[in-house]
């Protein structure tokens, strides 16, 4: 029995560090952050050492356009990191929860699964790839500007027509007066866009 408990501890401590997988970059991609799917635009996470990644920044909730993320190794689908691999079903998290990786790739028949934050907010992501887990950490409340901008499209009869977004105040008081601000965006703010 000692000598199955040793050897056990031996590949423990010296041959798993070996086969143990390490990435160079890891991204982060989904509708669930300004990425969306397209791998091209994924977003970079930090290395902070051999294994360790981490990246800040706003991850939305679903409202029901299944709003998810997952890591990608490279700017492509070649190989994901993401849960639970033997049934399908997307895994809601909580801040501050650590949560196992599996590695999928492309080729595999496995689900394709994908992460989704129980409320919206700014997070932290930490991956830790030699033992797989990743920590999603909420660090502040984030209100999606296109949720707060409506999208207004200005019609002229001579000089066609112009987007713009509008932001109201949530309550307008009859009879009171309101500031109108105007930024102009496009090349030199021409208004062109």
């Amino acid at each position: 029995m000692k000598k199955v408990s040793l050897l056990s501890i031996f590949i423990f401590l010296v041959l798993d560090p070996i086969f143990a997988v390490t990435y160079d970059n890891l991204y982060v991609v989904g509708n669930a952050c300004s990425a969306g799917w397209n791998p091209d635009g994924a977003l970079v996470m930090v290395q902070e050492s051999e294994n360790t990644f981490t990246w800040s920044g706003p991850l939305k909730k679903d409202n029901g356009n299944q709003e998810r993320f997952k890591l990608l190794t490279a700017r492509s689908w070649t190989t994901s990191l993401t849960c639970n691999l033997e049934k399908a079903g997307h895994q809601i998290i909580t801040s501050g929860g650590e949560y196992d990786l599996y590695i999928k790739l492309e080729t595999d028949s496995k689900p394709d699964n994908a992460f989704q934050v129980a409320e919206t907010g700014i997070y932290t992501i930490e991956v830790n790839t030699s033992s797989m887990k990743m920590k999603c950490t909420k660090i502040a409340d984030y209100e999606d500007p296109n949720l707060v901008f409506t999208k207004e499209t200005f019609h002229s009869t001579s000089e066609g027509s112009l987007n713009y977004r509008k932001l109201e105040p949530p309550t307008i008081e009859k009879g009171k007066q309101y500031p109108l601000v105007i930024f102009l965006h496009g090349a030199g703010e021409r208004l062109r866009q």
